[in-house]
């Protein structure tokens, strides 16, 4: 693809902005993207590790809005003895996935669909208890709709 290739473009009459494919829209840090239709309006995503202090801020979910969908993957396992990850907010830290809900021990991606709306902007954070492990990292994705 040459550099001056666009793949994102108004459409002629201005009525319509185009993502073909491999074009992307980033929303940055504060910004929200909506869509009339209920589809997934944003995407957060924020790598931890074993070591990282906790709660690990993922970002501020907006008044109004719903986490549709929320995905752990543990891409590097935890070695302690009984490690814990959950997904959540100050007023219930499991609120998004539980620590039932995943296995920091295994590599793979867990799911959860909390379909949980915040009535105010609220922090969600990922919460880490490595339990002496010496590694352990992954991704945490929150789907906002």
């Amino acid at each position: 693809m040459s550099s001056y290739d666009t793949l994102v473009h108004r459409e002629q009459g201005g009525a319509k902005l185009i993502v073909e494919s491999g074009g992307e829209i980033e929303v940055q840090a504060g910004g929200t993207l909506s869509f009339a239709d209920g589809e997934v309006a944003a995407t957060y995503e924020k790598s931890f590790a074993y070591g990282d202090t906790s709660p690990l801020r993922i970002g501020s979910i907006p008044a109004g809005k719903r986490v549709l969908r929320c995905h752990v993957k543990v891409e590097t396992t935890f070695d302690g003895a009984a490690p814990t990850l959950s997904v959540g907010d100050a007023g219930s830290v499991g609120r998004l996935q539980a620590t039932t809900d995943n296995a920091p021990g295994t590599a793979d991606v867990y799911s959860s669909t909390p379909m949980h709306r915040y009535a105010a902007a609220t922090n969600v954070n990922v919460y880490i208890t490595p339990d002496a492990s010496t590694q352990g990292a992954g991704v945490v994705i929150l789907e906002i709709g």
